[in-house]
């Protein structure tokens, strides 16, 4: 199944504590290092997801990460450039529970400390 089918809804804080929703269109991997290619429909914003000692940000990849990665994966169109720094404060993701096809649609919500630790979530996002 093709990860544009799935039900990939993911919620982003900023550092403005601005809420935006996205939805994953492609999980990369480039350099060793996870990336995520989300959508709000209208742009696409390449994320470089970053874990710290636990602490998960999601940050705009830079202009070589984007070349990089552009040379091996298609992007729909245009990225935003303008670097931001998010948590992950909200994810909704189709699971795979039987091997017929049947899919169940399971929400995430932040842990104590406000935010929610995706790369625990990363196998629901790649085929």
């Amino acid at each position: 199944m093709s990860i544009n089918k799935k039900a990939n809804i993911l919620v982003l804080t900023d550092e403005h504590s601005c809420r935006h929703i996205y939805r994953v269109y492609s999980y990369i991997l480039f350099n060793d290092k996870h990336f995520i290619l989300v959508t709000d429909e209208k742009q696409f914003e390449l994320l470089r997801i970053v874990d710290t000692n636990g602490e998960v940000k999601l940050i705009t990849a830079t202009e070589e990460e984007a070349q990089g990665i552009s040379i091996s994966t298609t992007i729909p169109g245009s990225l935003q450039r303008q670097i931001v720094e998010y948590r992950a404060t909200g994810l909704m993701f189709t699971e795979d529970i039987s091997l017929d096809d049947t899919k169940a649609i399971k929400f995430k919500f932040p842990s104590d400390d406000g935010y929610i630790n995706l790369m625990k979530y990363l196998p629901h996002l790649v085929d």
